[in-house]
């Protein structure tokens, strides 16, 4: 059996995913790294499977660390409105650096992939998805802190990274349609050849809310207020919301032909209020949830393997 983990990004909603590795944890009463054959997530997700993958801690430790980690890094801070993004991304980084340790892509117990995006490929002529993969020679020598700096990189929350000595800028590997990172987990099904191996695949969500207006409220929009819509800047634009469905319904799609996989996604329906990237406030609610998801876990294809 191989077991594949993936997990959304949604900044402080991070709480929600990581509660449920350590609650699926915690019930098989076993590391989960040794149940897991590839971790892979962008942005807030991409911290959750760069910290799985390490092997160095368990996943309550990395939930605890989490827990504290979202309620002071989402502190407002001294800074030009507009021009400075609104949070230190090192208020989360530092953390996880002092939790597992310095440590390189190859050092990790299992596969590990985490997305970013390059905003800057020459060879693309513009903003490029890029995926760090562990086990490849050159990803596997980039250290884990600078892989999640690039991947947790939200305009307006944290700003683009900015690397003088690689002359690169790189932004959220969650940004536009790349936030569940579903069709990234197939392609890598289909490059390692698993199609007709057991494969179980566990989704985690970290969240949404039901953003439907009717139509006496839609209709009244004036142009300034669906732009205003449609970039929705704080919640990372229509485009995110809408993808996630199409990602979770295509996925489904996909392995319809192939018996051996098996899919379980697990998410909810927010609260509008909890539905924000910076809700530090809300963490004590997002445990509760990410427990109450946890139970929801199926755990028999990982007692399989």
């Amino acid at each position: 059996m191989i077991i594949i983990i993936q997990i959304d990004g949604g900044g402080g909603k991070i709480v929600i995913p990581m509660t449920v590795l350590a609650g699926t944890e915690n019930r098989l009463d076993v590391r989960l790294v040794h149940k897991t054959d590839l971790a892979c997530g962008a942005s807030a997700g991409g911290i959750c499977a760069g910290v799985l993958a390490s092997g160095r801690v368990s996943m309550q430790d990395a939930a605890e660390n989490t827990y504290a980690s979202v309620k002071s890094g989402f502190r407002r801070r001294m800074r030009w409105p507009i021009i400075q993004p609104k949070y230190d991304r090192n208020e989360f980084l530092d953390p996880i650096e002092k939790l597992v340790g310095p440590i390189r892509l190859n050092q990790m117990k299992t596969r590990c992939m985490i997305t970013s995006v390059l905003v800057n490929d020459k060879p693309h002529h513009g903003p490029w998805q890029h995926f760090f993969k562990s086990w490849e020679e050159a990803d596997g020598q980039l250290e884990l802190r600078r892989a999640l700096a690039r991947s947790f990189a939200a305009p307006y929350y944290f700003g683009y990274l900015n690397e003088p000595d690689t002359r690169q800028t790189w932004a959220d590997g969650g940004c536009g349609l790349d936030n569940c990172t579903l069709d990234f987990v197939w392609g890598e099904i289909v490059r390692q050849e698993w199609l007709y191996e057991r494969v179980h695949v566990l989704s985690i969500g970290c969240g949404w809310s039901d953003k439907y207006q009717p139509y006496k409220v839609t209709r009244k929009w004036k142009n300034v207020r669906q732009v205003l819509s449609f970039g929705d800047v704080a919640g990372g634009g229509m485009a995110r919301g809408q993808s996630i469905q199409n990602q979770v319904e295509d996925f489904e799609r996909d392995i319809k032909p192939f018996p051996g996989i098996t899919f379980q996604r697990v998410d909810i329906n927010l609260r509008p209020e909890l539905d924000v990237m910076d809700g530090g406030k809300y963490v004590e609610e997002y445990k509760a949830i990410g427990k109450m998801l946890a139970e929801t876990v199926d755990l028999s294809p990982f007692m399989d393997k």
